[in-house]
């Protein structure tokens, strides 16, 4: 498993990075969710509503006709970190829209773990905007359903067209709302697969 929070710029090309933006702003079919971290953890601290588009369903099944971007993000990244053995757990797309302080708050979003398990996070921005990323220094192994006392952040990453994150998904993480702009991602969980041939 990786030990820090990797950052990658530009991991696919300018023009596929063009195609994905027009895609995902155009013709994707969104689906709204009251709350952009899906309950993923019993202690909320808010709920912030927002859009999903799920390309891969765990574990590992194809649910969109736009899923070989997914194959193309995750294969360029697996490629800059040597890893020839992996699985597609699952795979979203996020749409955050600015909201208004007096309906979501000043807090961050509820910090939470996308799996059980271990896996790794990588975490495709498909504009620039506001709304970071943070990434906590505590763990968990227990899933997305285990509680946390105090945390403490690990790093902060701004939103990049193009952009790439990886990180050890056992870490606690969470965005935060925009305030400015649109906030588009696409968040995919793999597993090393040392069984593959």
């Amino acid at each position: 498993m990786i030990k820090e929070v990797l950052v990658y710029d530009n991991i696919i090309p300018k023009d596929l990075q063009e195609e994905i933006i027009d895609k995902m702003y155009n013709k994707f079919a969104w689906y709204f969710v009251p709350d952009i971290t899906e309950g993923k953890s019993d202690v909320r601290r808010q709920e912030r509503p927002g859009f999903s588009h799920i390309f891969y369903l765990t574990p590992g099944k194809v649910n969109s006709d736009y899923s070989p971007y997914v194959d193309t993000l995750v294969e360029n990244t697996a490629n800059k970190l040597g890893i020839k053995k992996y699985k597609i757990d699952q795979s979203r797309g996020f749409l955050q829209l600015p909201l208004n302080e007096n309906f979501c708050g000043t807090e961050i979003d509820t910090p939470h773990v996308d799996l059980k398990g271990n896996h790794l996070v990588f975490l495709y921005y498909v504009k620039d905007c506001d709304g970071d990323t943070i990434i906590y220094k505590q763990k968990t192994l227990k899933g997305m359903n285990d509680t946390y006392e105090e945390l403490e952040i690990l790093t902060r990453v701004t939103p990049k067209q193009g952009r790439m994150i990886v990180f050890d998904g056992t870490h606690w993480h969470t965005g935060t709302q925009p305030k400015s702009d649109i906030r588009c991602l696409i968040n995919t969980n793999i597993r090393i697969d040392e069984s593959i041939n």
